[in-house]
């Protein structure tokens, strides 16, 4: 089957409700137009020739459904997604999951940075809570740009959507090489984390001078290795969702999916909390970071969880 008209049939029936007779319908035209595509090649017409007739005696798929007295109604729910789409929310994926990564990078810095002044007794904690509030600010306003961008990308709940061919196999080929340096990019990001982790405690030997700068690039070694993850997970994501090509959800599916954020949500406004309160009143800048891991860990306790009970 000739690609240009594989790909002129599967459009044209892009739309429409794929019941088991629009599917015997979508695969006889595709067997008779591929017989005449052959016969108008064998009387010695060029390949654009033949394809060129070929379209223009293609009506519009009502006419063609009017004609074998077929009624369809079109699927208004269905969102299509053609190349234009595609490479558009792709890149809009790509900075959003961009921005969150180093959101999380500069927050993760800042606490180390701030455990290092305390450590050192730089200067006071009051000064250290302002310096700590005033640092929130820059990745706060990368966090919600972040979070709209790739809220932009989403597809509705509520609707089903369906690639065009071309989207489709450019989905595929992003997908392919997401995948080729997916492993690589967990490893170096766990490898960070790790990384990070062994600077935490250089930090607490006492015969290593000014150990303390450790706590900076234990939380900057960190946030490299979330914002690794962050980087190279969430466009894969997208690109996989849309080859999956998942129905509708039901509502029970989405009410669990809203409770779940709602409590991972609370969990990580808990552990703020709780940091700034051991900050302030108990001036443990430099232990309390610990709560920020342990959130962490439940929340991955939970989604794993999540997935199981499906």
């Amino acid at each position: 089957m000739n690609k240009t008209l594989e790909v002129f049939i599967e459009n044209l029936f892009l739309g429409i409700e794929q019941t088991e007779e629009i599917k015997r319908i979508k695969k006889d035209i595709t067997i008779s137009t591929d017989e005449k595509y052959l016969d108008l090649i064998s009387d010695g017409l060029t390949n654009n020739e033949a394809i060129g007739q070929i379209i223009s005696e293609f009506g519009s798929i009502d006419e063609i459904l009017e004609e074998l007295k077929i009624t369809s109604e079109p699927d208004e729910d269905l969102i299509i997604i053609d190349e234009t789409y595609l490479k558009k929310q792709y890149k809009n994926v790509k900075l959003g999951s961009l921005l969150i990564g180093l959101a999380t990078f500069l927050l993760l810095t800042l606490l180390g940075s701030i455990a290092y002044i305390d450590e050192a007794n730089i200067i006071t904690t009051i000064d250290q809570g302002t310096i700590f509030l005033i640092g929130l600010v820059v990745p706060i306003a990368l966090y919600i740009s972040g979070g709209l961008i790739l809220g932009q990308t989403s597809l509705s709940k509520s609707n089903d959507f369906k690639l065009e061919i071309q989207a489709r196999n450019i989905t595929k080929n992003l997908l392919s090489k997401i995948n080729s340096k997916f492993i690589f990019s967990i490893i170096l990001g766990v490898s960070l984390c790790i990384l990070g982790v062994a600077f935490f405690s250089i930090s607490s030997l006492s015969k290593i001078n000014n150990s303390s700068i450790f706590y900076i690039v234990g939380f900057a070694s960190i946030g490299l290795g979330v914002m690794a993850l962050i980087s190279i997970s969430v466009p894969r994501e997208y690109l996989s969702t849309l080859l999956e090509k998942k129905k509708q959800k039901n509502d029970d599916d989405e009410e669990e999916e809203t409770i779940t954020d709602k409590i991972i949500g609370a969990l990580f406004i808990v552990a703020t909390i709780i940091y700034l309160l051991l900050g302030f009143l108990k001036n443990q800048w430099g232990t309390a970071w610990i709560v920020f891991p342990i959130t962490g860990l439940l929340t991955a306790l939970i989604s794993i969880f999540k997935k199981s009970d499906k």
